[in-house]
């Protein structure tokens, strides 16, 4: 997978950058990854700006805006399609719907879905969007993970699935992110 003569090229995709527990999982997985000469990996956000967009920034890794001023942004596919396809994979952490559908566009790439939280029931919108994640992970995605075993196992169930086929992948916590930066009155 991926072009033999250099580094492997992963673009994690989120919905946005603003603070928040998987952003930070997210960010800190990118920044280990800029360490490993064997990836390539970049961002890309369907909405611009947020303190991880920034910080992917000054960490030189590849920042990409998507655009997309919603969820259900179909029209928005074909301007996507060719951010995602010099990547040879696409690790969703988020159910992105539109950006799932673009990267079928994109013949060889991986498309690896990592599910965080292991909440099982949603009003009807998540629920619907949740099954439609689901139908294209179980035809279109080479691998699909959870950030705790509950997560997990949420996963296999919104997405109809056995639970031995989703790997249980833990973030890393790096305390120094959580220090707090900001006086209370700002926040």
């Amino acid at each position: 997978m991926g072009d033999s003569n250099g580094p492997l090229k992963v673009l994690h995709i989120m919905w946005q950058g603003q603070l928040g527990g998987a952003e930070r999982a997210v960010y800190q997985l990118v920044r280990e990854q800029m360490n490993d000469s064997t990836l390539a990996p970049a961002l890309a956000f369907c909405q611009s700006g947020g303190q991880y967009w920034d910080l992917a920034l000054t960490l030189g890794c590849p920042v990409i805006s998507l655009k997309l001023p919603s969820g259900a942004a179909f029209w928005r596919i074909p301007w996507i399609v060719p951010e995602l396809r010099p990547f040879a994979v696409h690790h969703f952490h988020s159910g992105d719907v539109v950006v799932m559908l673009a990267s079928l566009f994109c013949p060889g790439a991986w498309r690896v879905y990592t599910h965080r939280g292991g909440q099982v029931r949603y009003p009807l919108k998540k629920r619907l969007l949740y099954e439609f994640c689901g139908l294209l992970a179980r035809f279109f995605f080479q691998r699909l993970s959870g950030n705790t075993a509950h997560g997990a196992l949420a996963a296999a169930r919104l997405f109809r699935l056995p639970p031995e086929q989703i790997q249980v992948t833990y973030n890393p916590i790096d305390f120094d992110l959580l220090k707090v930066q900001r006086p209370a009155e700002a926040v």
